[in-house]
């Protein structure tokens, strides 16, 4: 009775380690394919913020050039066209941000959309064929 029961414990451990050793390759691939994606992630967005404080000094500038356009009007006619070119500068900063923003809002999917894939693939398919050998 021992020895039955010794031997059907040795082959529930047998069993536990034949699903654990798969189970845990798979979790230290997809850490790995985690691990790239943060650091694409943190690779794309450094452009992306220099670019966003590279407009909002523009933005500054453009402020800060419309109040010294404002302050130097004499007449109606010079205001009328101080206000112009003061619009024009101000039209042109959400434009920038818009594209900027867009430009964003598009890397954001594309890399939600690679995450899942990844995630989907790893999960279904156990991995890919260069880590399978």
């Amino acid at each position: 009775m021992a020895t039955a029961a010794l031997v059907l414990l040795t082959l529930a451990g047998l069993a536990l380690v034949a699903v654990l050793i798969p189970t845990l390759l798979q979790v230290r691939r997809t850490a790995r394919a985690a691990e790239l994606t943060l650091q694409r992630l943190d690779r794309d967005l450094g452009p992306l913020v220099t670019a966003l404080e590279e407009m909002t000094r523009e933005v500054r500038a453009a402020t800060q050039e419309g109040r010294q356009m404002m302050g130097r009007v004499t007449t109606p006619m010079e205001y009328s066209d101080e206000v112009l070119r003061a619009t024009n500068l101000v039209l042109a900063a959400p434009r920038k941000v818009g594209s900027y923003l867009l430009n964003a809002a598009a890397l954001t999917a594309g890399l939600r959309t690679a995450g899942e894939f990844l995630v989907k693939n790893l999960f279904r398919k156990g991995g890919t064929d260069n880590e399978r050998g």
